[in-house]
């Protein structure tokens, strides 16, 4: 039988202004390590891939956002809304192919060769939708080795947040792209690595 996961994992997060695949994408964290070398959340965060995109440029390019999402932001903490501020330092949606290239060759992985999750299937679709629809290309990772995070935990006998909260790390701020893809990732840890709640 041939080898069913790969050896490292990634973990995909985007922070939206709607729920559309056409939806304008504030920013993406991105999380990577080993299977079998759980990483802590300070490792995960200090060794991962931040990016807070340009938004002006996304609207103009026909991009949506919801007014409904819009008012959910205004309702988080005030270091999450930080995401909603324009930056100098914020870059072009449609270079992300550059900015995850250059990051997985940092790193020295080939992202086909990692497996990549993400929560309910939310955030690989718009980038598979920015990849196909804006950019008119394939996208760059394995259509094979993308799962889904609480689909993942429900057949291991966990319940979808694996029991863990941001509130439980010290550091994280939820709704951080970076952050909440750290966080996932220990909840994928923590999986893998404990013995399922009893039913």
């Amino acid at each position: 039988m041939g080898k069913m996961f790969q050896d490292h994992l990634g973990v995909i997060d985007l922070e939206t202004l709607g729920v559309g695949s056409d939806s304008a994408i504030l920013s993406l964290g991105l999380t990577v390590g080993r299977y079998d070398a759980p990483l802590s959340f300070d490792q995960l965060v200090s060794g991962g891939l931040y990016l807070k995109f340009d938004l002006k440029e996304q609207l103009q390019k026909g991009r949506k956002k919801s007014d409904r999402v819009i008012k959910w932001w205004y309702e988080q903490k005030p270091e999450a809304r930080k995401v909603l501020i324009p930056s100098p330092a914020d870059v072009s949606l449609y270079r992300v192919e550059e900015y995850l290239n250059r990051y997985f060759q940092s790193i020295d992985l080939d992202i086909k060769k990692v497996d990549l999750y993400d929560r309910n299937s939310f955030d690989l679709t718009k980038l598979q939708y920015l990849f196909e629809e804006d950019l008119d290309k394939d996208v760059i990772w394995n259509y094979h080795n993308t799962f889904d995070i609480p689909t993942a935990f429900r057949f291991m006998g966990f319940e979808r947040y694996a029991g863990v909260w941001a509130d439980d790390v010290p550091g994280c701020t939820y709704h951080n792209a970076l952050h909440d893809a750290a966080l996932d990732q220990l909840r994928i840890y923590k999986v893998l690595h404990a013995t399922p709640d009893p039913l």
